[in-house]
């Protein structure tokens, strides 16, 4: 096994996508979350979610985005510093995978 299919989040046999998958299926079990929440993830990625099967779920909130987006998300542009336009109780689950450490004060 190269160091590519190592760490390939596309691969059911790599490393890369058993661990992903693993830290998935605890934060499911842990937010106990239900096929019909509405989440948020504050600087989040497409790759995070797909084959989830929570992609319709998912809205992306980042400073930008590429100019081509997938159909199945849906996209808010904004800072995680200000999201004053989030309405309170907007979604059922607010996910940050690692935005978090790099906001600042």
């Amino acid at each position: 096994m190269s160091i590519f299919s190592f760490a390939d989040s596309s691969n059911p046999e790599s490393y890369s996508y058993k661990a992903r998958k693993k830290r998935f299926d605890w934060f499911v079990e842990k937010t106990q979350l239900k096929p019909t929440d509405k989440i948020l993830d504050v600087g989040g990625a497409e790759s995070t979610w797909i084959g989830t099967g929570y992609e319709k779920n998912v809205t992306l909130l980042n400073i930008g985005f590429p100019p081509v987006q997938n159909p199945d998300f849906q996209y808010i542009t904004c800072s995680a510093c200000d999201m004053k336009d989030i309405k309170d109780k907007q979604f059922d689950v607010v996910f940050s995978n690692s935005v978090i450490e790099h906001v600042g004060k």
